[in-house]
């Protein structure tokens, strides 16, 4: 570890865009994960439409406390509509959720690779 220890003066010249690329990781792991409790809600709403009486509203109501808050939102939004459009609209946002996810892994990569190219040039 000695050996990194060089670096350190270029992580501290460059920490804007470091940490800049350290949100950029959170955020788009952040919505990588939303997109599994949108598709498990799809997935228990289509075993509550074939099977009314195996699936309780009181476990789904407790599923939904599981749930992100952006996800709880989305959930409330859908409660409005019918059955068919509920999985329609899910899709969409699965779509919407993977362009940003997208978006951010594109920013992470540019701004770290472009920090990265900068500390190579420099020395």
């Amino acid at each position: 570890m000695k050996q990194l220890s060089s670096l350190n003066k270029y992580f501290w010249k460059y920490r804007r865009r470091f940490f800049l690329g350290i949100t950029f990781v959170i955020l788009t792991n952040y919505f990588r994960i939303l997109s599994p409790q949108i598709t498990g809600y799809v997935v228990n709403t289509v075993v509550k439409a074939i099977d009314n009486n195996s699936v309780n509203a009181k476990n789904l109501t407790a599923a939904n406390k599981n749930y992100d808050v952006v996800v709880r939102a989305v959930i409330s939004s859908f409660e409005a509509q019918s059955f068919g459009n509920k999985i329609l609209y899910a899709g969409i946002i699965l779509i919407i959720l993977a362009i940003i996810s997208g978006l951010f892994m594109f920013l992470m990569r540019q701004t770290i690779i472009v920090m990265s190219r900068h500390i190579e040039y420099e020395q």
